[in-house]
């Protein structure tokens, strides 16, 4: 796959394939492959190049539309490392290529479709917010239950901004 980057995404490749992984690739290649979908949801943009190459690989279905619900450049953009100010203009380059390659892009956020907007001159942006999975519609509170310091925080703890803005809401 490296070769197949040339030169500028040779640059972006430890960036952007840090999600990247050949048995992922093959076994998404396998499911094209038996089932039909209408919509592959791809979470990040650094996930977006080995499902491309999945999808290719298969040539079952053409992916128009592509949801992301950071975009990838904020993380630099908020760096204050020389490095990532160093490579900022070169993840901004690579994500833009790789959003504008579908109809569709949609965000979880206003925040997210503005920045797509401006950033990547994207035209076709929808905003669809995140909804929260089904088993909390059975959660039953009265007014005796509720503790108004309680908190429930989706997210993977182990990505930093994450850990990091749990940590800010407990604090503030």
């Amino acid at each position: 796959n490296i070769i197949s980057l040339k030169i500028k995404g040779f640059f972006s490749w430890p960036f952007f394939d840090t999600r990247s992984n050949i048995e992922f690739e093959y076994f998404l290649g396998e499911e094209l492959k038996k089932n039909s979908y209408e919509i592959i949801f791809v979470d990040f943009t650094q996930t977006i190049e080995p499902v491309l190459r999945a999808i290719t690989s298969t040539k079952r279905i053409p992916v128009t539309q592509v949801c992301v619900h950071d975009l990838y450049i904020q993380k630099f953009l908020r760096s204050p490392t020389i490095i990532a100010r160093f490579f900022t203009g070169l993840i901004a380059r690579r994500e833009k290529e790789l959003l504008q390659s579908f109809d569709t892009v949609v965000t979880l956020s206003e925040k997210d479709s503005f920045l797509a907007k401006q950033l990547y001159d994207l035209k076709q942006v929808i905003v669809r917010p995140w909804t929260p999975p089904q088993w909390t519609l059975k959660v039953q509170r009265t007014e005796n239950t509720i503790n108004k310091y309680e908190l429930l925080f989706f997210a993977n703890f182990s990505r930093g901004e994450n850990s990091e803005a749990l940590s800010w809401m407990l604090s503030h």
